[in-house]
């Protein structure tokens, strides 16, 4: 099936009622679509998303509720609708997206309201089959909306980690192998342990795209260029 194929199957089911197919034509329309060969199939128009992501709401479907709700949080003609979009992420939340916690973070966030922003990120964690450890040890870390507490930070850096979930970038897990590094390196939260800093830090570097992980390693001194054994943690 073709990707035009597939496009006009979408367009007919959300034009029958589909909710799920009714996200999937505002998500077209609001990224584009080209085929394999770089032809065109579905020209962006920011207009159009969000006749459907209403249509899908209206419905109860909870990504074209979260949908809407990041279509006002975004400049559409150089306007940001945050008050509509702060109620239909509440509204998702309460219909259980922990995706919804995190996008309404990022909100408040962006409003300077770092208190807020934090109660949910750390919502947005504990809420089912979610895992959003990384946000909240960072602000555990530099105390961005809490008080700062780096043995917290450390104990979600380490779920980090271990990615129960499997739910964490490569980034995240590098960016946490670095911040565990540094707090065995300075003994910040962790008893000091040059051994185990280096450990993370090679973790940290593992795809060779965190400098300052690697100079650390070199400070350190390397034991060996064979790739590290992975570093098991309680949670």
């Amino acid at each position: 099936m073709t990707e035009k194929t597939q496009w006009q199957d979408i367009l007919k089911k959300a034009k029958s009622g589909d909710s799920d197919a009714q996200v999937y034509v505002a998500n077209f329309y609001f990224e584009g679509l080209t085929d394999s060969n770089q032809k065109l199939v579905v020209k962006q128009n920011y207009n159009l998303p969000y006749e459907w992501y209403k249509k899908s709401a209206d419905l109860g479907n909870i990504n074209g509720i979260i949908g809407l709700a990041g279509y006002f949080d975004t400049k559409i003609d150089g306007v940001r609708e945050t008050e509509k979009a702060i109620g239909l992420y509440k509204k998702a939340i309460e219909l259980g997206s922990s995706i919804a916690a995190f996008n309404l973070a990022t909100v408040y966030r962006d409003k300077g309201k770092y208190k807020k922003a934090f109660d949910y990120y750390n919502l947005s964690m504990k809420m089912e089959n979610s895992d959003y450890h990384y946000k909240v040890g960072l602000c555990y870390y530099y105390g961005i909306g809490v008080v700062a507490d780096k043995l917290l930070a450390i104990r979600h850096f380490k779920k980090v980690v271990v990615d129960k979930l499997k739910t964490h970038s490569q980034d995240e897990k590098g960016l946490a192998n670095y911040y565990l590094g540094l707090s065995y390196l300075t003994g910040d939260g962790l008893k000091k342990s040059l051994k185990l800093a280096k450990k993370h830090f090679e973790f940290a570097n593992i795809d060779n795209d965190n400098n300052i992980a690697l100079e650390l390693t070199l400070l350190i001194g390397r034991n060996s260029n064979a790739r590290p054994k992975w570093i098991k943690h309680s949670t």
